[in-house]
């Protein structure tokens, strides 16, 4: 059945997904040698991988989405992982303060570093209220209970 869900929300189904799927096999894996049949688990798996594509490519397609500031929702995504990977180089980047021979000193460091922060939370806002703002339909799989 088709659903109507923000995109904060099929995301939120998707970390769902992903847990009763893993949950699933550890079940299989748990039951294996025992006398329960697992053979219900695996097509409980599949429903669930399944289900998992469905809402994966929904969540795609939404991302695809131009915003009002005429960027996709991919491109700030993209962006953010960018900055996220220059935070950590910056945490790396750790000259000691008396470094005379520093060619970035720890002042720099530690300006670029609130600087990345600083957009990091700008583009994290950006992200809430576009995943908020918004809706897909969804075909969700019922007998998964997952709503």
């Amino acid at each position: 059945m088709k659903h109507k869900l923000t995109l904060s929300e099929a995301l939120t189904l998707q970390e769902k997904i992903v847990r009763g799927i893993e949950e699933t096999e550890n079940s299989i894996i748990n039951y294996n040698s025992t006398d329960k049949n697992t053979s219900n688990l695996f097509v409980h798996l599949t429903d669930l991988e399944n289900q998992l594509v469905v809402i994966k490519e929904a969540i795609q397609t939404a991302n695809k989405k131009k915003g009002k500031d005429g960027k996709t929702n991919n491109f700030w995504i993209y962006t953010l992982s960018n900055l996220n990977r220059r935070r950590a180089f910056f945490n790396l980047l750790n000259p000691k303060k008396d470094d005379k021979k520093a060619q970035v000193t720890k002042k720099k460091v530690e300006e670029m570093r609130k600087s990345v922060g600083e957009d990091i939370n700008k583009i994290y806002n950006k992200l809430e209220i576009f995943n908020t703002d918004t809706k897909i339909k969804v075909e969700i799989n019922e007998s998964l209970n997952l709503l």
